[in-house]
């Protein structure tokens, strides 16, 4: 409970109801299910990652720059919204130790922590039957390569997790507790050389666009 009497829980729930109703007016789709998880996880998992409170939302508000920027349809952009606030729903099977720990992995550690992905997604599949939104979580850290955790390469990698997958490594990059973090700046350097490697390209150029002050000229008479 927070010092001014209002429960965490209750604070997710209605930040990311009013987050989703104020993007997504239209949308139809009843959030209940979506809120209850992501107002116990959200608290949760900001307590025990690795990075600084607040990472479900921040990522959501990177892929909204992102949807922006491609001009998804409201179906869409709901989709990967709901997909970026639940991303890491997987972790809180996770041991603390290993979500903290700073430095390289052990190899039994890693294989722990690959397996966030696949039980996020099992987690929302038995909370509701949104394949897309699953998917999404499902394949967050593939890499446009091929070399992330399930292989996937390319355009076989759902377009909204290729979105999730940026927005989540640039927040990760910047807010950091347990590596080097990063300055903005830098971040979107790291960005730009993973670029049809690592990260979508097309998706970087995004949200490096939405991020950077546009220039405008006025012709002069």
């Amino acid at each position: 409970e927070d010092t001014d009497g209002v429960p965490t829980r209750g604070r997710w729930s209605a930040a990311l109801a009013s987050f989703l109703q104020a993007r997504l007016p239209r949308h139809v789709k009843p959030p209940a299910p979506y809120l209850e998880v992501a107002a116990a996880v959200a608290d949760w998992s900001d307590r025990r990652d690795c990075f600084e409170p607040g990472h479900p939302e921040r990522v959501a508000n990177f892929a909204a720059l992102i949807a922006d920027e491609f001009g998804l349809a409201d179906g869409e952009t709901a989709a990967l919204l709901r997909a970026a606030m639940l991303h890491d729903i997987g972790k809180v099977a996770l041991p603390i130790e290993v979500l903290r720990r700073k430095g390289p992995l052990e190899d039994n550690q890693l294989r722990m922590l690959r397996t966030h992905a696949e039980r996020g997604a099992a987690i929302l599949r038995a909370l509701d039957k949104d394949e897309v939104v699953a998917d999404t979580i499902l394949y967050h850290h593939e890499n446009i390569d091929g070399s992330g955790y399930f292989g996937r390469k390319g355009d076989t990698i759902p377009r909204a997790a290729r979105i999730l997958a940026v927005a989540e490594g640039f927040d990760g990059m910047t807010t950091s507790l347990v590596r080097k973090r990063l300055s903005t700046e830098a971040a979107i350097g790291l960005m730009r050389d993973g670029r049809g490697s690592q990260w979508d390209g097309e998706c970087v150029d995004a949200l490096v666009g939405a991020l950077q002050p546009r220039s405008y000229s006025i012709a002069l008479s």
